[in-house]
């Protein structure tokens, strides 16, 4: 079973590919889109993989995201790139992501050499190295909003991280389509997570309801519920003005929920599924999204 963290990151590349190329491709990139990562015939997976569209020439881009320490894994990521370069006659470029300082292996420094002693390598594999911990957090806060979430992981973000957790969930609330709000604020809370403790991360989700009910918010609000009126009369969805936006974000959270249940959790039974449909209160789905991040196992724990 993945890690919720790592659940979360891949969920926030599907959500938004050509923000995640475009931040870390050398290249001006016209489009990305998720790939097939499943190298079956060495029966492993690779976190993600994107195939990146520039003006001169197509690529794929390998996303790996580690939190913890293993020697072992440039080697892998070695690994995954022959094996991607034979299945799609593409050349990788491979981006591995460092998310806290006890990933950083002591060989981890963004090339693999593999020889004999006394000779030159007679391998050479380069690949891109990012200690996200060290990155400028005004570039991840401003950046595409699928790496958004990111921000909270920085050396920089820790001294002001109740402040940093603000900017993040305003900006989520002011831009992120209304189906998409949920995923990526849970991934903004199990992020967090990496770095800092359940108490305080408890803290944060309670600032975030307290800010709520701001004056701040509440005018956040207000133009969200505008911009998903005209969204939903552009896709033809007949949403009432007054309960539209509560309706298109309670379908959106209730979605998320069940999507992400379905990969911690496995897949419902009809009785919990119909019992997870019936739910309308939106507060009542945040409540099941935040209780996403404690330690359930059963589908009945999380509805309780």
């Amino acid at each position: 079973m993945s890690k919720p963290f790592d659940t979360s990151l891949k969920e926030l590349i599907e959500l938004d590919p050509l923000g995640w190329a475009s931040f870390f491709s050398p290249f001006p990139v016209e489009s990305a889109q998720l790939i097939d990562s499943d190298l079956a015939t060495l029966l492993a997976v690779a976190d993600k993989v994107l195939r990146v569209q520039t003006p001169t020439l197509a690529y794929l881009m390998q996303v790996e995201l580690q939190a913890s320490h293993s020697l072992e894994l440039a080697s892998r990521l070695h690994l995954y790139s022959a094996a991607l370069t034979d299945r799609h006659r593409l050349p990788v470029r491979t981006v591995l992501l460092l998310l806290r300082p006890e990933a950083s292996a002591s060989n981890l420094t963004g090339t693999w050499e593999q020889g004999f002693p006394g000779e030159p390598a007679y391998l050479t594999f380069r690949y891109d190295l990012i200690r996200v911990w060290t990155q400028p957090l005004d570039g991840l806060l401003r950046g595409p909003l699928g790496l958004l979430p990111l921000a909270g992981l920085t050396d920089e973000a820790q001294g002001q991280i109740e402040t940093v957790a603000a900017q993040m969930v305003q900006r989520v609330r002011r831009e992120a389509p209304l189906d998409r709000t949920a995923t990526i604020e849970t991934a903004l809370f199990t992020l967090m997570g990496l770095r800092q403790n359940a108490d305080l991360i408890a803290r944060l989700i309670e600032g975030v309801r307290e800010m709520e009910e701001s004056s701040f918010y509440q005018l956040i609000l207000r133009r969200g519920e505008e911009r998903g009126r005209q969204e939903g009369r552009q896709e033809g969805i007949a949403l009432g003005e007054r309960q539209g936006e509560g309706r298109g974000k309670t379908l959106g959270a209730r979605q998320t929920i069940l999507r992400q249940a379905r990969r911690k959790l496995g897949e419902p039974t009809p009785e919990q599924l119909a019992r997870l449909e019936a739910i309308e209160d939106l507060a009542q789905l945040e409540e099941i999204a935040d209780r996403m991040l404690s330690d359930i196992h059963t589908w009945d724990e999380l509805l309780a």
